[in-house]
């Protein structure tokens, strides 16, 4: 068995309201003729499970509530990602 030990990187987490916000952000663009609501579904299904593994960090840290959401500087969409 193996004692392995992983690091994880959050690009931006703070507290709003007694709540725990953790913010990944992605430099990628919807493709061509893809819709927005299209756009935003494939990437939270491509990054849920990283998202899910932060949150249960901060869960294990205590953390009373904890929100996710991905964030496309590039185009400015925001996007909360639930069941974390």
């Amino acid at each position: 068995s193996c004692a392995c030990i992983k690091t994880s990187f959050i690009d931006r987490t703070f507290i709003d309201n007694n709540e725990r916000w953790i913010i990944d952000y992605k430099y990628t663009a919807p493709m061509d003729n893809e819709s927005e609501q299209s756009f935003g579904q494939r990437q939270i299904e491509a990054y849920r499970p990283q998202l899910n593994h932060y949150s249960q960090l901060y869960q294990k840290l205590g953390a009373k509530k904890v929100r996710c959401a991905l964030y496309f500087p590039q185009t400015a969409v925001f996007i909360e990602v639930t069941g974390n």
